[in-house]
């Protein structure tokens, strides 16, 4: 059985990046994590471990999540690593794509898909909570497949959204007219009995 690895690091804050040359980016927003000297294209999940975590079973869990959804791609790379913020130890999970085809708007646009899926696994799996878990990504993900029917249904949806918005703000301003012209109807049909009781 194929057991896939992603890569760790224990001690990725000790670096040297004196000698090395990044380079450009492709992507709307570079991110930078610890650990990587360079900017790159792609996304960051990061939390605080909880008490009784373990990063190897942890980083095998991931792994095995990530191939049996069909996720792990040649393309892309994983590293798992420790990281200090803020003076606590926080996993770093980065993932970077090298694809810049035009259909995806940039290199990232796999990487973010990816960093959403680990998001939600790490939730999913009460592995800590959702508001204590940080996502940070060179562009959100959207969704690519199947365009076609479900692309128009969305664009109908939302326009008939639009249409019932207007429809519902028309007839609240048509019921505010009338309940108006009705008050200063009465108010002149009373002064106008007021003046005929002199």
């Amino acid at each position: 059985m194929f057991v896939p690895t992603l890569r760790v690091v224990l001690c990725g804050n000790q670096l040297d990046c004196s000698l090395v040359q990044c380079p450009r980016q492709h992507c709307v927003k570079p991110i930078q994590s610890k650990g990587i000297c360079c900017h790159y294209c792609g996304a960051e999940v990061r939390f605080r471990p909880p008490a009784g975590f373990y990063l190897m079973k942890f980083k095998e869990r991931l792994a095995n999540f990530l191939s049996e959804t069909q996720q792990l791609d040649p393309k892309l790379t994983i590293t798992v690593s420790l990281q200090e913020y803020e003076l606590r130890l926080n996993i770093q999970i980065t993932v970077s794509d090298s694809i810049t085809d035009g259909n995806y708007e940039g290199a990232g646009y796999e990487s973010s898909k990816v960093a959403d899926s680990i998001h939600k696994y790490i939730v999913d799996y009460d592995i800590v909570r959702e508001p204590d878990l940080v996502i940070e990504q060179s562009h959100q993900p959207y969704v690519i497949e199947n365009t076609g029917s479900q692309g128009y249904d969305s664009f109908v949806y939302s326009g008939l959204q639009s249409w019932i918005l207007y429809l519902v703000i028309s007839v609240s301003l048509v019921l505010l007219i009338v309940i108006i012209v009705l008050l200063v109807k009465c108010s002149q049909k009373h002064r106008d009995n007021r003046s005929n009781l002199r």
